[in-house]
């Protein structure tokens, strides 16, 4: 069933209007920057120099490429880990009144709903494969300064046959999930440079099947006016009927009419912005058109589900810088160089000579081949004096120092990491405080660009819970992390979690995740715990040992432990003969610790 419109025809006009003015004004205002950002993708994706003969070099030394994939390791090769804890421990007015142990088990509870939402975090992040996005995320901003990325909620289906024979599409999997958006699908007003103080947002969709809009009719309306609209067959066969009909749907004077609609590729613009609707307060609205011209869609929300990192912000306009864009002109440079002499050395393979008649030679005879004859009717001495080859000047050392140069250069700019020089100068970097030195400034660079993903997935974070809570119905069941139970969540430990939660994400933190590295992690908690119960803390060492165990290929770690139940006999029982008691006191059990060997893996 198709929805209802919320806007009248006219309030549609103005708003579908108002839209198109606004992106031309964004296109306007940005299309210096679109044009620069055209050409860092084109230079950095391409590994081929134009060939403009065909003797021309065409190699390329990509160094931006090069530059990108050794630092986005260095931001997002370890799993991200969620910290979550509640904004306040104040209580509400209802709770001033409640006693002393009702306060603590109402602090528990809050405590457990903050750890709910860390464990909820860490789910999807692993289970849906948030990662991809986020990585593609900090390379969007590592190569053009800037990168969007949106929050939507998908939803999975597959087609079920049922018993007697009828195929069923049904949801099977609903969840929130992160949509990282190109430049060239976003508008935003460059004169703002927060992109939470943007009057507008554009999102641009392109190649929207008709077909994909009527499965959503309870979201879009209007639906019948794209379906009244002529086909091509149609328009070309009525071009003045056709026109008419599109005029009387679309508004659109005739006489800017120059084609049809092709309903398999839409183009979709998404609006968000803040709307006054017959004259009451501004409210934030999401508008859909087609074609500029249809309005789909006008629903009010939440918030806008954009966020944005940038690498060096711009203090005057929207739009930041980072590796690729400092180093345009030096790697065309440093390539124009490279290929200049190569090509070059490559001619002098061809050998030239001044030739005389008086030689006798023919001209067509001086050609490099195997086993090459020059015949001459002249004596040999006479034919070598009219027949002069030309000498191929070498190109001096000082051309491929100045390309070294450019390299450093480039290195310089893109905070890499160079500790040559050259032998007949002395720098900083010869001496072994100055590499160091240039490690730190380096890692603090990175550190800084770290700390601005961090800052951007903690806020889709924040949208992720919040779209969760507008979208779920039932209960949401999950694993507790490092527990065999399972939380089961109500909606409401969701709403309005921008003011109840506060969320830290530390992108650093955590091991590499391979195995190695999780061995090496639960080996050195194990000694820590021997290290706590030196210090009386009760520790449960068999669950403790489980862990490490299952860092090995080993399918079951029961069969090396014996259950409690077991043990507990066994006390009763007495120890069998010949067997040692076990150590009581701490140092014993530290002495004991020691010959089981456990610190090798440290």
């Amino acid at each position: 069933m198709a929805k209802e419109t919320q806007i009248t025809l006219e309030q549609q006009r103005d708003v579908s209007q108002y839209i198109q003015e606004t992106f031309d004004n964004y296109e306007n205002l940005s299309s210096e920057r679109r044009e620069n950002l055209l050409d860092i993708y084109e230079e950095y994706r391409s590994f081929r120099q134009p060939k403009t003969a065909d003797w021309s070099s065409t190699f390329k030394v990509n160094k931006a490429h090069e530059i990108v994939n050794k630092m986005l390791p260095r931001i997002i090769a370890k799993n991200p880990r969620w910290l979550v804890s509640l904004r306040t421990d104040e209580f509400v007015d209802d709770d001033k009144l409640i006693t002393g142990e009702e306060k603590l088990k109402r602090m528990e509870d809050l405590r457990k709903m903050a750890l709910w939402v860390q464990d909820y975090l860490t789910y999807i992040f692993d289970r849906y494969n948030l990662k991809e996005p986020f990585r593609l995320f900090a390379k969007n901003m590592l190569i053009y300064g800037n990168a969007y990325a949106k929050i939507k909620y998908k939803y999975e289906t597959a087609r079920v046959r049922k018993e007697w024979g009828e195929i069923e599409e049904k949801v099977v999997w609903e969840y929130p999930t992160i949509d990282v958006k190109s430049w060239t699908d976003i508008y935003v007003d460059p004169r703002y440079v927060l992109l939470e103080d943007m009057p507008a947002i554009i999102e641009v969709t392109h190649g929207v099947r008709f077909a994909d809009l009527k499965r959503k009719d309870d979201k879009y309306f209007n639906l019948d006016k794209i379906e009244g609209l002529p086909s091509e067959n149609e328009f070309k066969n009525d071009p003045n009927g056709s026109k008419s009909r599109i005029y009387e749907i679309t508004w659109i004077p005739i006489t800017e009419i120059t084609g049809w609609v092709d309903k398999d590729s839409l183009t979709l613009r998404t609006f968000y912005w803040k709307y006054s609707l017959d004259d009451e307060d501004e409210k934030l609205y999401r508008v859909t058109t087609v074609e500029d011209t249809i309005v789909i869609e006008f629903e009010e929300i939440t918030c806008i589900p954009f966020e944005d990192i940038k690498a060096f912000d711009d203090t005057e306009v929207h739009y930041s810088v980072w590796l690729v864009e400092p180093i345009l002109s030096l790697q065309e440079e440093l390539n124009f160089k490279k290929n200049s002499a190569s090509e070059y050395i490559n001619n002098s393979l061809n050998r030239s000579y001044i030739w005389s008649p008086n030689s006798w030679v023919n001209p067509a005879d001086l050609i490099s081949r195997p086993n090459n004859i020059i015949a001459t009717t002249k004596d040999g001495l006479t034919a070598q004096q009219n027949i002069i080859e030309q000498p191929h000047r070498e190109l001096n050392s000082s051309y491929f120092q100045e390309q070294n140069d450019i390299e450093r250069q480039i290195q310089s700019q893109t905070f890499s990491v160079d500790t040559s020089s050259q032998k007949s100068q002395q720098a900083l970097t010869n001496t072994a405080t100055g590499i160091r030195v240039k490690f730190f400034e380096n890692n603090v660079v990175i550190d800084e660009l770290r700390k601005h993903f961090e800052e951007g997935m903690e806020r889709l974070s924040y949208k992720l819970l919040e779209t969760t809570f507008e979208n779920m119905e039932d209960n949401i069941v999950i694993k507790k992390l490092d527990d065999e139970w399972f939380w089961e969540i109500n909606k409401e430990l969701l709403r309005d979690a921008f003011n109840r939660y506060s969320i830290k994400i530390e992108a650093n933190s955590s091991s590499f995740d391979d195995i190695e590295n999780r061995r090496e992690d639960a080996i050195g908690f194990f000694n820590t715990m021997i290290q706590w119960a030196n210090a009386w803390v009760p520790i449960d060492f068999t669950e403790a040992m489980k862990d490490v165990i299952n860092t090995f290929e080993k399918k079951d770690p029961d069969r090396f432990i014996k259950p409690k139940e077991v043990v507990a006999e066994e006390k009763i029982a007495g120890q069998l003969p010949g067997e040692e008691q076990p150590p009581t006191d701490a140092a014993a059990l530290t002495e004991e610790v020691a010959k089981w060997g456990i610190t090798w893996g440290i």
